[in-house]
């Protein structure tokens, strides 16, 4: 996804107004970059382990995360902070939909924190209980839990409840914007069917992406129990970058259809080219 829109980023991001959004994308982005160039720099160098190992070189790049306990703790606050970031890439677009309403940015905030707050708890005293060592695999070695802390699978249902509120309120909204009439909400509702299509899609995948993770952490084993959760961060992450490129995209084609549809108008018999400019 990086490569195939890097050209995309580059006209919409790099070259636009720097914005909230624009600073929640670069972080999004390229802190989710970073993660996996790190995790693919730990699990294929052979670098976890149970504890400390001096061997392994305090030269290296954060040698301590490469405990496996400290390794589980930094993977599981990774992933609360890019589903948070991603959240907060859909909630400021929502803001914007319900024209910078403060009442609704309050009940956005509530919600958002009380999200936050719930999923860290969850993982506060799950990562108390769990414990995890390093085993054998082909090629090197993996983070593997020694036994099933139950409730983790509720991590996921505060991100999921917010991510269904965010949702709701974009369909609401759409329908609403939908039902008035005239030219002058053309763009807007050409930008509004964007954010509908992409709010839902997000929503569908993230769900998918959450029950498997809750399927693997419940009933598969121990091995295979924390294999589908590195998509959950990958998969927000992601789908909320292309939210925010989708909708920039469509709002610079539609600018450029409005700005052709004014000059024809205005390029009637009569009026010299000078005044049609000056419009």
């Amino acid at each position: 996804m990086a490569v195939i829109t890097f050209g995309d980023e580059i006209e919409l991001i790099w070259k636009g107004k720097w914005t909230p959004v624009t600073i929640l994308f670069v972080l999004n982005r390229y802190y989710l970059l970073a993660l996996v160039l790190f995790n693919s720099y730990v699990l294929y160098n052979n670098g976890v382990t149970d504890e400390y190992n001096d061997d392994f070189g305090t030269d290296r790049l954060l040698p301590l995360l490469c405990r496996c306990t400290r390794y589980y703790q930094w993977e599981g606050w990774t992933e609360l902070a890019v589903c948070m970031l991603s959240q907060g890439i859909l909630q400021i677009r929502t803001y914007a939909l319900y024209l910078l309403n403060k009442k609704v940015l309050a009940i956005l905030l509530a919600m958002y924190s009380a999200a936050l707050f719930s999923s860290a708890y969850i993982l506060v005293q799950c990562l108390k209980l769990i414990k995890v060592t390093a085993t054998p695999i082909p090629g090197g070695t993996f983070c593997v839990p020694t036994s099933r802390v139950q409730g983790f699978y509720a991590f996921w249902i505060p991100l999921f409840i917010f991510d269904c509120f965010l949702c709701a309120l974009t369909i609401y909204r759409s329908f609403c914007e939908f039902k008035t009439s005239g030219s002058i909400v053309r763009r807007s509702r050409n930008i509004l069917a964007v954010l509908l299509r992409d709010s839902v899609f997000y929503l569908v995948t993230i769900a998918v992406v959450y029950l498997i993770s809750v399927i693997f952490w419940d009933r598969e084993p121990l091995s295979l129990a924390d294999a589908p959760t590195g998509f959950a961060p990958a998969i927000s992450g992601i789908l909320a970058n292309r939210v925010v490129l989708n909708v920039r995209s469509t709002f610079k084609e539609t600018s450029s259809v409005s700005l052709v549809e004014l000059q024809e108008t205005t390029a009637a018999p009569g009026i010299n080219s000078t005044a049609s400019s000056n419009v």
